[in-house]
């Protein structure tokens, strides 16, 4: 089970026990988020597209802490100017775990659900359909060599 969810403007593939990093989020009161921007989703054979979200989907997540990401630094260096700018920046993020993802019950997920392995649905006879052969084509005429 996956889906793909929109977090501040990413889209995110998350499973089940994934840790995911996204841009620092506002003060969040608790710890528990539960985000509902879900675009696409598999669970079992089912699949569910969002137009643009999924409808009475939703995935939960644990707020594990905020943290900053390694610093990037920017060199610029401009030849025969006597000219450089370094500048450096840390990306504030928060961290992520997801605890589980709901998607709504329909009738394809319930029957799957109730149906067992050992009850074998008949297979229907396929009859096949004959197509017309290609014309023949006339063989190519024999080149003969001359002696010269």
């Amino acid at each position: 089970m996956y889906a793909v969810i929109e977090l501040q403007g990413t889209q995110i593939l998350v499973k089940k026990d994934d840790k995911i990093t996204v841009n620092r989020m506002e003060e969040q009161k608790t710890s528990k988020f539960k985000c509902d921007k879900i675009l696409f989703g598999k669970k079992g054979s089912s699949y569910f597209v969002g137009e643009p979200y999924v409808k009475d989907a939703y995935v939960d997540c644990e707020i594990t802490g905020d943290s900053r990401l390694k610093k990037v630094i920017a060199f610029k260096y401009r030849d025969r100017k006597s000219s450089q700018s370094k500048k450096g920046h840390r990306q504030d993020v928060t961290n992520l775990v997801v605890k589980d993802i709901h998607f709504k019950e329909t009738k394809e997920t319930k029957e799957t659900k109730t149906e067992t392995k050992t009850a074998k649905v008949p297979k229907k006879e396929v009859e096949e359909v004959k197509t017309p052969k290609a014309a023949a084509k006339k063989p190519a005429a024999k080149k003969t060599e001359t002696k010269k």
